[in-house]
């Protein structure tokens, strides 16, 4: 099990790796260190990836969205940003959202952000 969880969180770390890429390519995001990923236009962003489907025990799930509370917290308190993107088989989806308009939940199923079955 644990095996899968390294692959799982290798494969998380390439995913959000690629979306810093393409939000800086797409975006002008200024990428930073410190609590959140980087800043558009002045604003904190927090970029969030995940891949349209993944494997949860041998079953095809949805991708979700990690987010973590105190990101939330300041990205809201600082009207900041969310930057979701999500890597499907044909290509990148991706879409900027106020941080006040998410509801916090841990886990984020990409379809709440993007709407219907994708």
């Amino acid at each position: 099990m644990s095996d899968l969880i390294t692959v799982r969180n290798e494969k998380a770390y390439i995913n959000g790796q690629k979306a810093e890429e393409l939000a800086k390519d797409l975006y002008d995001i200024v990428l930073s260190g410190g609590l959140v990923d980087g800043q558009i236009d002045g604003k904190p962003v927090e970029i969030k990836a995940c891949q349209e489907w993944h494997r949860n025990g041998g079953k095809r799930c949805r991708g979700r969205f990690t987010l973590e509370r105190e990101q939330h917290e300041f990205l809201v308190k600082k009207d900041g940003l969310y930057l979701f993107v999500v890597f499907t088989e044909n290509g990148v989806k991706s879409k900027l959202v106020r941080a006040a308009e998410i509801q916090y939940r841990r886990k984020l199923g990409w379809p709440a952000i993007f709407g219907g079955q994708g």
